[in-house]
């Protein structure tokens, strides 16, 4: 829906432009009518109302839209008719716009490229309408076209086909038809577009865009390099004109003054010859003898108001008479050739002021004829100009024949064809330059002009485009096709060549989105907490900076404490269990550049269970240039595991270490008395409980268990907290005392058993007294193992027994026992 409502804002946008041109038709409002007054094509009738046309051919329903878009048709036809076959169907649509005219706009006849534009709009609606499935191709074709043509009108006017082609119709499109144009052809394009039977294959929409991206990249790159070479050789041949012009208006400028400065030079010459001065002062005997120079038409000479001599027959009635501006009186003029006429003083010899008399001097000037009548080298529209002002107010301009204009003339001095100052009013304002105008003839040219200096005369050589563009043309008519072709053959190219690799491409990008979408149903459906982190790589070094958190489950949301949506714009803080597991980031980075896993379990530092601290189970794997990261609660399992632990090495009734527990701990104790230099002393001692084999026939197993308990604890309370008290069997009890200063350390200990031994031990109703029998031994590091100190402790114990019971025996040196 979004790409349809585009199209229809295209579509209308483009019809408002229609309306307002008809409208400023309807109202003879320049502005309206133009909209665009600083460029001067016209949106004619014709385009505006095919603009309309178009727009309502996009919008409406179908039957309403065949409609349009047959009269779009019908319209355009009879246009083309008319451009092609010079005919008159006599809609008169001229006589809407007369009052409008000018070089842009050409009565009754739309550009020929915005014709032929909307005459394939008009096809490709109908097309879209009736039969969009079985002219899929030729439908994109058209609106491309459309678009292309579109695109062409407003760039024309940049590139001036017109003064390279003579063909208004073709080269002088309104850039806001163009516009208008290209606004249609993108609504189409989109309503196309949009269209279920113009839709990719499910999944193939990339490859779609893609192919598209790529061909509109080669047709652009293509448009551009044709644009920007088309200008540069417009612009290049222009300005060779233009230094070609310039070159022959100076040159035929300097040709121009230096004939009249002879002329002008010769004449004054002659108005000061002595025999022209003695007859004047002596008429009636010198004049007889008076011959003027062979190259003089006409002389006549004057004294006062009286004619003393005339030679030859003057001018008498010029066809053109242009002023000089000389410090004598001097008329250029025209006669079936040019002629320079001065009337100079015959002043008197030896006396500056004295003036005898007048002469009148004309001399041809064939060699001026020349200028404007050469054709050699100069192409078949060349043109030299020599004009000049009848008189110093005339408002027109007084032109002297030229090669395709044999008779002088005058025209105003305002005129140049399109309503600008003419280029010769300009030159005779002193000023020079190059203008692109249009001439007497209606033919645009480029004209080069300047005054010629001191004469009061402007020279103009101006050629007309057609002929100064004819090389680029001919350019143009060979690459413009060749262009095109390479454009054809290049996309055909490119389809054959990229839409098996983006295919494939895309085939293997549905198949990586399908096992990701089975990936994330699986992490979903997970109850582990799961993340997926992306690298974040310096733009200077390509190291890893840093992860950034783009998926968790919902279970990893939870846990972590993110808000739903927001993982893709955190990084590794926001799962702060991570943090314990000491620089993260170090290792997430060997996971991601050695593709090797990292399994760990660790605690949580504040995070609390029933059963104690909160441990996690974490495993990270490589996933692309990320990691993907498991975390498991295992607290439950690591309570039970020290609670097995625990149980493995305690005894179940009395709560105290095992057999097991006691070795190892004396295991442990024995090597670091061996490893310090100055061995430490401990002591083992083994105990058991007299007479306990009565207690139990007398009381029972329950009472004896009772008994057993009551005893440990007593041990307990007799001994440091580093010492260990151990149940290695029966009523057999084992104690490690380590680092001791010496062995009073150990003597007390016994004294504090026995001393505990005192009381009688209450159960139930029962009161019970009992006492134990202790065999010690000591080990400062010796040569000697375990089983070899446990049998000391043990062999203590039993002369303890033998000695009567409640007291305790001390293991010595070399087998002996030491007596308290």
């Amino acid at each position: 829906m979004r790409l349809r409502s585009a199209s229809e804002w295209m579509a209308v946008s483009a019809g408002v432009l229609g309306t307002l041109v008809l409208v400023g038709y309807a109202m003879r409002s320049t502005v309206l009518a133009q909209l665009q007054p600083w460029h001067n094509a016209t949106i004619v009738p014709g385009s505006a109302i095919s603009l309309i046309l178009g727009a309502l051919a996009l919008l409406f329903v179908k039957r309403w839209r065949t409609i349009f878009a047959l009269l779009l048709l019908a319209l355009n036809l009879e246009m083309l008719l008319e451009i092609a076959f010079g005919l008159n169907l006599r809609l008169k649509l001229a006589e809407n716009y007369l009052w409008l005219q000018g070089p842009g706009v050409v009565p009754d006849r739309i550009s020929l490229l915005v014709n032929i534009g909307f005459l394939l709009l008009g096809v490709a609606v109908l097309l879209l309408l009736w039969a969009p499935r079985r002219s899929a191709w030729v439908l994109r074709w058209l609106t491309w076209l459309v678009v292309a043509i579109g695109i062409a009108s407003v760039l024309t006017p940049y590139l001036r086909l017109d003064l390279i082609y003579e063909f208004h119709a073709l080269t002088r499109p309104a850039q806001l038809s163009g516009l208008g144009m290209l606004l249609l052809g993108l609504a189409l394009w989109l309503a196309c577009r949009d269209c279920r039977w113009n839709r990719p294959a499910a999944g193939y929409e990339q490859a779609s865009r893609i192919l598209s991206a790529a061909t509109l990249a080669l047709v652009v790159v293509l448009a551009v390099a044709a644009f920007s070479g088309l200008l540069m050789m417009r612009r290049l041949a222009e300005r060779g004109a233009m230094d070609n012009l310039t070159l022959r208006r100076d040159e035929r400028i300097n040709y121009v003054r230096l004939l009249i400065q002879e002329a002008v030079a010769r004449g004054r010459a002659y108005a000061q010859d002595a025999a022209l001065v003695a007859a004047v002062q002596h008429p009636n005997g010198a004049m007889a003898r008076l011959r003027p120079p062979q190259d003089f038409s006409s002389v006549t000479v004057y004294r006062g108001q009286r004619k003393l001599w005339e030679y030859g027959t003057p001018v008498q009635s010029p066809e053109a008479s242009v002023p000089l501006p000389l410090s004598s009186p001097a008329k250029l003029l025209w006669e079936g050739e040019f002629f320079l006429r001065q009337r100079l003083p015959v002043m008197a010899p030896n006396q500056q002021n004295q003036v005898l008399g007048t002469v009148v001097i004309e001399q041809p000037r064939p060699l001026l004829g020349t200028i404007g009548m050469e054709s050699a080298a100069f192409g078949s529209s060349g043109e030299v100009a020599l004009c000049g002002l009848p008189s110093l107010d005339s408002a027109t301009l007084a032109c002297f024949p030229t090669r395709l204009r044999q008779q002088p003339y005058q025209r105003p001095d305002s005129d140049s064809g399109d309503g600008s100052a003419h280029p010769m009013a300009l030159a005779l304002a002193g000023k020079a330059g190059i203008v692109d105008t249009i001439d007497y003839r209606g033919v645009r040219v480029l004209a080069a002009y300047a005054p010629v200096p001191g004469m009061g005369l402007a020279l103009m050589v101006k050629m007309d485009t057609q002929e100064l563009y004819a090389p680029i043309r001919d350019e143009i008519n060979i690459l413009g096709p060749v262009l095109l072709l390479l454009a054809v053959l290049g996309i055909q190219l490119l389809r054959w060549r990229v839409q098996p690799v983006v295919s494939a491409l895309v085939a293997s990008r549905n198949q990586v989105a399908s096992s990701e979408a089975r990936f994330r149903a699986a992490a979903e459906s997970g109850m582990d907490p799961f993340y997926i982190f992306e690298t974040v790589r310096s733009a200077v070094t390509g190291g890893i900076s840093n992860f950034r958190l783009i998926y968790a489950n919902q279970p990893g949301e939870t846990f972590a404490g993110i808000e739903p949506g927001r993982g893709e714009i955190l990084g590794l803080a926001s799962v702060p269990q991570l943090q314990a597991t000491g620089d993260v980031l170090s290792k997430l980075q060997a996971v991601v550049m050695r593709r090797q896993h990292w399994v760990e379990e660790f605690a949580v530092p504040g995070r609390k269970t029933a059963n104690g601290p909160q441990w996690l189970y974490l495993q990270a794997v490589p996933l692309g240039d990320g990691v993907a990261v498991t975390l498991r609660d295992i607290s439950e399992r690591k309570w039970e595991e020290d609670r097995l632990r625990v149980m493995a090495q305690t005894d179940a009734l009395t709560g105290l270490a095992n057999r097991d527990a006691f070795r190892k701990r004396l295991a442990h104790a024995m090597a670091s008395s061996r490893r310090l230099r100055r061995q430490a002393l401990l002591a083992v001692l083994y105990l058991d409980i007299d007479y306990f084999k009565d207690i139990n026939d007398t009381y029972g197993h329950t009472f004896g268990d009772r008994i057993l308990q009551a005893f440990a604890a007593r041990l307990q309370r007799s001994v440091r907290s580093a010492d260990t008290v151990a149940r290695p069997g029966g009523d057999e009890f084992a104690i490690l005392l380590e680092n001791m200063e010496s062995t009073q350390d150990a003597e007390r200990v016994v004294a504090a058993i026995f001393a505990a031994l005192e009381d009688p031990i209450h159960i139930g109703s029962h009161q019970v007294r009992i006492s134990t029998s202790i065999g010690l031994t000591y080990y400062r590091g010796e040569a000697c193992d375990l089983e070899e100190l446990v049998q000391q402790a043990d062999a203590a114990l039993y002369m303890a027994k033998r000695s009567g019971k409640n007291t305790w025996r001390q293991f010595a040196e070399r087998g002996n026992l030491e007596t308290p």
